[in-house]
Order: structure tokens, then sequence, then C-alpha cells
């Protein structure tokens, strides 16, 4: 997705209303810009293919479900990793990788200069602690990838998506990427003392972690301290919660993430796209066999000043609807809830510790502002732009993180 089609899709949207049809070369795409439709078309049997890279091959390798196109094999698929998440990947061990990554995550923080938000450094924090998951525990995790790996991983997840950051390498391609992260993924299992069988069970979970997650995990949390830096007395009740409640992340923090990932776009479509089995009609539109339908992010639509997320912090229903983020019907994210309990207490983890401000004087002592003032912040802080296949922020606010514990 280039730069020139996020303008496109928000005219088409304006024109045409919340489904249209675009075709890329060869390639049909259709875009459905309302969420009822989506989840009714995501949960139709016809609508449930996935595409592949033309060479026909599964770039990441066997079981890697973003990819795999046949729905019935993906069913199989789906409840063997759901099973395996839920004895291994519950709760408990999700937050034992985050406390384990706090010093790192502070770490860069801390260091960062500027007021600059440290995206490489948070990435690498983020990807020790999802593979710390996947191996047991954080010291096995650094033994089985080192610091210099990751940023290796990291790079090929940029090349992958073809981000501004890729490394310098015209002849290399998306597969030429996947491959990559694949292999050094691979070798880090086996560095643990798994057996080759542990190996293959565990390899297609944690590349789908670090493809899904190991860009966008920090790209959301840096939409998430950008939006909550507009709110500072929401910051300070979380913060309050976080001190009382036994639960890792109390109830106000996932419904304001929640609030979050349907203001701030992370990418133009939520998820990889669905790929139509046949043609098919959705309410009166024919969909031919072979198109590519994606779910349009709600928040690329937005305009004018957001809403507080003070009343989405009240919500209790937020936290149902924001799994609806991580895709919807039978080809929907895995591993969604795993997801957001990661969010969420890496999240917690920074809000526990910092106060966090935005704008050239907000580590000056407090003035008075303006309505005016706020919203030009506000769209300072939001505007996006595109970066790859992602949407990152398109201005650099500085961001103040002050330590109140």
């Amino acid at each position: 997705m280039n730069e020139e089609l996020g303008p496109l899709l928000l005219e088409y949207r304006k024109q045409y209303g919340p489904i249209f049809t675009i075709k890329t070369g060869p390639i049909r795409q259709v875009w459905v810009a309302d969420e009822r439709m989506v989840d009714e078309i995501y949960t139709m049997h016809a609508c449930s293919g996935r595409s592949q890279l033309p060479s026909q091959e599964t770039p990441f390798g066997k079981d890697f479900l973003f990819l795999m196109r046949d729905p019935d094999r993906a069913q199989s698929v789906r409840r063997s990793q759901q099973q395996w998440l839920t004895t291994h990947a519950g709760a408990s061990a999700v937050q034992a990788a985050v406390v384990a990554m706090e010093d790192e995550l502070y770490a860069a923080i801390d260091d960062a200069s500027d007021g600059k938000w440290p995206t490489e450094t948070i990435g690498a924090a983020i990807l020790g602690a999802l593979l710390a998951i996947f191996v047991g525990d954080r010291s096995t995790a650094d033994a089985a990838l080192s610091a210099e790996e990751r940023m290796q991983l990291l790079s090929a997840l940029a090349g992958y998506r073809k981000r501004q950051n890729a490394p310098p390498n015209p002849f290399a391609t998306k597969l030429d990427y996947a491959k990559q992260v694949r292999e050094l993924l691979r070798d880090a299992i086996a560095r643990t003392g798994c057996s080759p069988a542990e190996v293959e069970e565990r390899l297609p979970l944690l590349v789908s972690a670090c493809v899904g997650g190991g860009e966008i995990f920090p790209l959301l949390m840096h939409w998430t301290v950008r939006r909550l830096a507009l709110e500072p007395q929401l910051q300070a009740e979380i913060r309050a919660e976080l001190g009382k409640s036994s639960q890792p992340y109390g109830s106000r923090l996932p419904r304001t993430l929640a609030a979050v990932l349907r203001q701030c776009p992370y990418s133009l479509a939520i998820g990889p796209p669905r790929k139509a089995l046949e043609n098919f009609i959705f309410r009166d539109w024919l969909v031919p066999a072979d198109s590519l339908v994606f779910a349009m992010h709600p928040g690329v639509t937005r305009a004018g000043p957001l809403p507080p997320l003070s009343a989405a912090a009240k919500d209790t229903t937020a936290e149902k609807r924001v799994l609806r983020m991580f895709g919807a019907g039978p080809r929907s994210c895995t591993a969604a809830e795993t997801s957001l309990a990661f969010m969420c207490s890496a999240l917690a983890s920074v809000l526990k510790r910092y106060e966090i401000q935005a704008g050239a004087g907000a580590g000056a002592a407090a003035t008075s502002s303006t309505a005016e003032a706020d919203l030009r912040l506000e769209e300072s802080l939001l505007q996006y732009k595109s970066d790859g296949s992602l949407l990152v922020p398109a201005m650099d606010v500085p961001l103040h993180f002050r330590i109140v514990a």
C-alpha cells in the first residue's frame, strides 16, 4: 500500500459509501468501511481465504495462519495453536515476560534524546519479551537471540513491510525477508534445547507473534502514549487504579486502549485481507472470486476533535469491542486475547512509572492553554502518514516522560 492509496480510499469512501471496489493491476480490492458490515462479510465462508505471494509458497513456512490459503485447513491449525496458547501463553506467562522486560523498557525511554520515541530500542525490548513467552523465560530468550540478532530481526521485518528503515537492498524480495525472519526464530528456539518436534510446534506461533506484533506492538504503544499525553487526568486515574488493583492492569486501561486502537490507525486495514474463494453476493454487491477484501481501519476516516478517552475508560463493553481490532470471523487473529493482555501489561508498566506530556514546552511548568492550542497539539500528535504497510505519526512532537514512581 503506497503513499497515494490512503487519500484515494478516503475519497472513494466519501463518494461511494462504506463499500467500494478498486483495481490495482490485475488485483481487485473490495474495501469495507463499516464495522457491522465487516463483522458480517468476514463471517462468510466465501470470504475466508487468504492471499499468498506469487510463488504460491507460504513465505514464513507451513502453519503460518496469516497467509494460509485454505480456510478448512486453517481451522484445524487454529484449534491446535489456540490450545498451545491457552496452555503456555496465558496471563501469568505474559505478565512475567513483561515484568522481565521493564528494565530494558525503562532504559530505552530514559535514554531517549530530544523527546523522540525510541522506536528501535522499544521494538528490541518487545521482541525479547515475545520470545520469552514462547521459550519459557527471559534469561532463556536472551541466550537464544542476542541483542544484535534482535536488531537483525527488526530489520528483516522492516524489509518485509517495505518501511523507510528497511535494509538498502534493492534486490531483496518480501519472500527473502520472510525467510530471514523464519530462520532467525527457528535458530533461536532450537538453541533453547527444544526437540525438533517442539521447534516445529512453536515456530509458526512465534513467527506470527513477531510478524504481527514485532513492529505493530511498539507502534501501538507509540500511538497510545501520544494519545494519553492529551489527557493527564486520565493517566492519573489509570495510575491510581494500577496501584490498588489486584489485576495486572485493572479495568480502565484496557477500555482506554480499546478507544485508542479505534482512533489511531496503525494501518489502512485491520489485519491482512481475506480472499474471496468464489463469486458471492454481499448486500447486493457481487464480490468476484479471488478479490481481496479489506476492512478499513475506523481511525482512517476520523475528522475533527476526538471524543475524550475518559468516557471510554468507563465503558464496560469496550474490552469486548477491542477484540474486533484483531479481526472478525473464523480468520481473526488466533492470539487476540494474548496480544491484548501483552499490550495492556506493557502500557501498565509505562503508566505506573511515568507521567506523559507532549509539546515543546511540556517539560516546563504548566501554563494555561486555549481550546485552539489544544486542538493544534492534538492534530500534531495524531496526524499519520504511510510507512510501508503501516501508518505512523507524521510529525515529530517531543514526548516527555516524568518519573512519578
